[in-house]
C-alpha cells in the first residue's frame, strides 16, 4: 500500500516540516519575485523530486506521525513534483503551498475543497491525459480563502492552461505580477466561467495567450472585489468569443484595465455585452484594443473613464470598433 511506501530522505523531511510548522525551502534564493527560470528548474536533479503520490497521500491525513501536521499546511518551495497531482473530489483541511516549484505534470484539483491554494511562482505543465482538463485543474473546486499564482507560468499545448469553472474562492484569486497562461483552443487559455470570488481577481501585469480561442474566458464570472486587468495586462486570442471574453459578468468594485493591451486579429478584443460594474470602469492609460470592444446593455454604477485615443475611436467607430447600444454609466462626462 502507498502509505506503506518507502520514502526518500527529502520526502521524509517535508512531512517532518510539516509537522513542525516550518516550510520546506529548497531553494534560499527563492523570493515571489525573483525565482528560478524555466530552463533552470530543467536542470533540476533527483535531489529536489517530491512524488505527487507523497503529496497526496499527506493531504489524505496518510504517512503524518499521530501528532498530525501543523495547521500552517504543507508549505514548499523550489522542488520539482514528480507526476501529475490528483486532488480530485478530496477534502483536505489544510493549506497547500507550492512556491517557486516546477510541476511538468501539473495538477488535477476538480471539485477539491481545500482551505488556501498558493502556487506563486511555480512553473506548471501538463501529462498527456490531462491537456483536456488544463495544466491547473480547478474546475468546481472551493477553496476557502485565497487562490494565489504570482507570477506563476501555466502552459498547455493542446488545451486550457488553467481551468477553474465553476470554481468557488472565498477571499481573492490573485494572478498578477508575471503570471502568464499559454493555452489553446476553444476553452480558452484561462477558464472560469461561472466562478464566484468573494474578494479580487488581480490579474494585474499578467500575461494570456491563445492562438485558436480567448485567452480569458469569464461568462458569468462574480468578482465581488473588482476585476483588475490592468498595468501592463496582455490578452491575445482569436476568434468570435473575443480575446477578453466577460458575457453577464457581475463585478462588485472596479474594473480597471488601465494600460492594458487587448489583441484578436479576427473577431472581438473586449466581449462584455451584459456585464455589470458595481463601480468605476477604466480603460484609460495606455489602454488599446484591436478588435472590437463590446459593451451592449452594460450597466456600470460609477464613472467610466476612457483615453482620449480610445475615446475618438469610440466618437468615429471606424468599422464600428466600439459596440455600446444601451450602455448605461453614472458620472459625467463618460469618456475622458
Amino acid at each position: 500500500m502507498l502509505w506503506s511506501m518507502v520514502l526518500t530522505p527529502l520526502e521524509q523531511r517535508l512531512i517532518d516540516h510539516l509537522v513542525a510548522g516550518l516550510r520546506l525551502d529548497l531553494d534560499s534564493a527563492y523570493t515571489e519575485h525573483s525565482g528560478a527560470s524555466g530552463e533552470e528548474m530543467l536542470g533540476w536533479g533527483a535531489v529536489r523530486e517530491i512524488r505527487s503520490e507523497v503529496i497526496r497521500s499527506i493531504l489524505r491525513g496518510q504517512l503524518v506521525p499521530v501528532e498530525g501536521p501543523d495547521p500552517c499546511g504543507l508549505r514548499v518551495s523550489g522542488a520539482r513534483i514528480v507526476g501529475r497531482l490528483d486532488l480530485e473530489n478530496m477534502v483536505v483541511a489544510i493549506p497547500l503551498e507550492l512556491a517557486g516549484c516546477h510541476i511538468p505534470e501539473g495538477i488535477n484539483a476538480r471539485e477539491c475543497r481545500i482551505p488556501r491554494l498558493a502556487l506563486h511562482g511555480s512553473t506548471i505543465g501538463v501529462s498527456t491525459a490531462g491537456r483536456k482538463s488544463g495544466a491547473l485543474c480547478l474546475t468546481g473546486a472551493n477553496i476557502g480563502s485565497t487562490l494565489r499564482l504570482t507570477g506563476a507560468r501555466l502552459e498547455n499545448e493542446q488545451g486550457p492552461a488553467l481551468s477553474a469553472d465553476r470554481l468557488h474562492v472565498g477571499g481573492g484569486m490573485i494572478l498578477n505580477d508575471g503570471f502568464t497562461a499559454l493555452g489553446v483552443g476553444p476553452s480558452g487559455a484561462v477558464r472560469c466561467q461561472g466562478a464566484s470570488i468573494g474578494g479580487q481577481l488581480n490579474l494585474r501585469n499578467a500575461h494570456l495567450e491563445n492562438s485558436d480561442g480567448p485567452a480569458l474566458s469569464g461568462d458569468r464570472v462574480t468578482a465581488e472585489g473588482g476585476l483588475r486587468m490592468n498595468d501592463g495586462f496582455k490578452a491575445f486570442g482569436t476568434g468570435d468569443a473575443g480575446a477578453v471574453r466577460l458575457l453577464g459578468a457581475r463585478i462588485g468594485g472596479q474594473l480597471s484595465l488601465r494600460d492594458a493591451h487587448l489583441a484578436n486579429p479576427d473577431g472581438p478584443a473586449l466581449s462584455a455585452n451584459g456585464i455589470s460594474i458595481a463601480r468605476d470602469l477604466f480603460m484609460d492609460g495606455t489602454f488599446a484594443a484591436v478588435g472590437r470592444v463590446g459593451l451592449v446593455g452594460a450597466s456600470v454604477k460609477g464613472r467610466l473613464v476612457v483615453s482620449a485615443k480610445a475615446a475618438r475611436a469610440a466618437t468615429h467607430r471606424p468599422s464600428n470598433n466600439w459596440e455600446v447600444d444601451g450602455l448605461g454609466y453614472s458620472g459625467s462626462p463618460p469618456m475622458r
